[in-house]
């Protein structure tokens, strides 16, 4: 096929070439109402209301734990993948095997729900940790939004991630929704690419296209209050969305939003900038662009308004906040079926739940600890040179604007 078809086609599917009229528009320039500031402020101290990082209490069912072993074995098994984000959005494929898909770990065999929970993570124990520790509960609490949808996880781990595939796969299990999925791969191109490619993937694969809404969330961004939430699922909103301020720039949160499948250009994922370089927040606002001109989207400020800083939300019960990320996880070591204590904090307190168990417990071993934080500084540190960059494009900028 060639021609101008096959580009179109490309288009549609890979979403590498917007239309024209698209990249007129875009260069016209489009500014995202900030939205209004929510009260009463979500903060820290709300996290008591869904976190609870004791121990879970006992194993998991037998017919999950066969699927666990499932996945620890073929993350084991995964190959690493060194595709580059731009030439996966080129048309490149990943490689056979580089992305394992397990549906239904809990074996529910439910229809799928109205709605897709669709939680991604670099695989960090800070977002580990949430996961097992907060969500539950969060998701109980939430019944009529969170409780009866579909969850699937996309894990882009790396290459830090694979010895603890167990416990990520132990950690949906132990939702409390029927019908929970884990997609597992090693590939992660990037802090700010990586944040993309989850939703690229799941467009390419139309892990979307069954369901009325999606919510995706990092693990680590909670929702404590969902009345807002709920209240924005009703027609004709078509968006749930939060926004930031960011060098005179509004752009829209992708660590949390809910939207229908329509109301999402998902051609323009990895195609936005913000300071000279790809950015997640900056691609959202012509995802969701149509969706805020025919004011079908909600638009809720994340920190206030003209919080300048990074983006993030702290209002209107959803809350994106690492007070807690020193907790360690819990974990799963592979062929074991029970908690191990992965820090002398919580040893105590896993024996007290395990049946049998002691306070002594079996801990995870710190070389896996290290690999994991240390992959997720340097993913820190390769986001902080980017925005180094980004502001001194935009200083070399200013300077040559300048009369002579």
């Amino acid at each position: 096929m060639g021609g101008s078809a096959g580009r179109h086609l490309l288009w549609c599917f890979v979403g590498t070439v917007a239309p024209a009229t698209q990249r007129r528009r875009l260069r016209r320039g489009f500014r995202v109402p900030l939205g209004a500031p929510a009260t009463p402020r979500t903060d820290e101290r709300n996290l008591s209301l869904v976190c609870n990082f004791s121990a879970p209490a006992g194993p998991p069912p037998a017919a999950a734990a066969r699927r666990i072993a499932d996945v620890a074995a073929s993350a084991r098994a995964a190959p690493a993948v060194g595709l580059g984000f731009a030439d996966y959005l080129r048309g490149s494929a990943l490689p056979a095997h580089a992305l394992a898909v397990f549906r239904d770990l809990k074996g529910a065999e439910t229809t799928p729900n109205r709605a897709l929970l669709y939680l991604t993570t670099a695989c960090t124990p800070c977002h580990l940790a949430h996961l097992q520790s907060c969500w539950p509960e969060s998701i109980r609490r939430a019944r009529d939004v969170l409780a009866p949808a579909d969850v699937l996880l996309y894990a882009g781990c790396g290459n830090h991630g694979v010895k603890a595939a167990a416990r990520w796969a132990d950690a949906l299990v132990r939702l409390p929704n029927a019908n929970v999925s884990l997609a597992w791969t090693r590939w992660n191109p990037g802090y700010q690419e990586g944040a993309m490619a989850a939703l690229v993937v799941a467009t390419r694969r139309r892990w979307f296209d069954m369901y009325v809404w999606v919510i995706r969330a990092n693990p680590d961004v909670l929702v404590v209050d969902h009345s807002a939430l709920a209240a924005a699922f009703r027609p004709p909103t078509g968006a749930y969305l939060y926004t930031c301020w960011s060098d005179g720039v509004t752009l829209v949160n992708t660590d949390f939003f809910a939207a229908r499948p329509s109301a999402m250009n998902s051609s323009w994922w990895g195609r936005g900038l913000h300071l000279g370089k790809i950015n997640s927040e900056a691609s959202a606002v012509q995802v969701f662009r149509s969706s805020i001109e025919n004011g079908t989207a909600v638009l809720t400020a994340g920190l206030g308004e003209r919080s300048n800083g990074p983006c993030r939300t702290a209002s209107a019960g959803v809350i994106h906040c690492h007070a807690r990320c020193g907790q360690q996880p819990w974990g799963l070591e592979i062929g074991q079926t029970g908690p191990v204590a992965t820090s002398a904090n919580n040893a105590e307190s896993i024996a007290r739940h395990s049946p049998g168990g002691n306070a002594s417990g079996n801990p995870r071993g710190p070389p896996e600890r290290v690999e994991a934080e240390v992959a997720a500084l340097k993913e820190k540190v390769a986001a902080l040179e980017g925005e180094l960059k980004g502001v001194r494009a935009s200083l070399k900028a200013v300077f040559e604007a300048r009369p002579k």
